[in-house]
Order: structure tokens, then sequence, then C-alpha cells
């Protein structure tokens, strides 16, 4: 039983009988290349069609989710003014003290405007900075 130098290792060659010419064909050959071409397309809509309803379900689950995120934020945003007021209110009393409720009063107003103030004008930098660069990209990009 030997083998030819080109049969060696050859999956389809009969190791029982070498000398049989008939050859296993691999079922890929019997193929033609349309069918594989079409194969190739019905495998690729069916993983985008999986791809679609997995977002689609990943989507509904999100905006589902989303009213109960909302209102807990909105939640803690009443909590925290009515912290905050609260705040103002012990501030202005015990301000009252050591100078008139109206005087107090005054102090604390014009402390938190100047937090706003500082505020806006922070917030006003960072716009124009993004502003720039949002407008650098756009001419780089269109050249």
């Amino acid at each position: 039983m030997t083998q030819s130098y080109t049969d060696a290792g050859d999956p389809r060659v009969n190791p029982a009988d070498p000398y049989d010419t008939h050859i296993e064909t691999d079922p890929a050959a019997e193929r033609s290349l349309l069918d594989d071409v079409r194969a190739l397309i019905d495998d690729g809509k069916m993983v985008a069609e999986a791809e679609l309803d997995f977002q689609k379900k990943r989507v509904a689950y999100g905006a589902g989710q989303a009213g109960g995120i909302v209102g807990r934020f909105g939640a803690a945003a009443v909590v925290a003014l009515l912290a905050g007021i609260g705040f103002t209110v012990g501030l202005i009393i015990a301000l009252g003290t050591l100078i008139t409720i109206w005087g107090s009063t005054a102090v604390v107003t014009l402390v938190y405007l100047l937090v706003a103030l500082g505020l806006a004008k922070s917030g006003q930098k960072r716009l124009r900075h993004v502003q720039t660069v949002i407008s650098t990209t756009d001419r780089t990009e269109s050249r």
C-alpha cells in the first residue's frame, strides 16, 4: 500500500485502497458560485434582521425606563430646591441677629446673584470654546 507523493495526506484519497481512482468530492465543489453568493446574501439578511430586532428591543427597553428615570431626577431636583430654600431662610434668620432682617436678605441675595453671575460667565466661556471647536472642525472637513 504505497501512496504516490501527490496523494500523501490528501483526505479525499481512500487510505484502504490508494489505487482507488474514485475521489470523494467536496459538497462545496458541487455548488455553483451563484448558489454560494445567494447563501451569503441570505445569511447577511438574517444577521441584519437579527441585529435590527436586537437594537429595536434595546431602544424599547430604554424608552420604557426613561419615564421612571426622568421622574426620579425631577423629584431629586425638587427636593434639592426645597433644601436650598430652607438653607436660604436659615441663613437670613441667622444673619438677621447680626444685622437687620432686610440687611441679611440683601446680603444673601447679593451673594446668590454673584454666584449666578460667575456660573453664567463660566457657561458662556465654555459655550464660546465649543463654538470655536465646532466651527474649526466644520472648516477643516469642508476642505
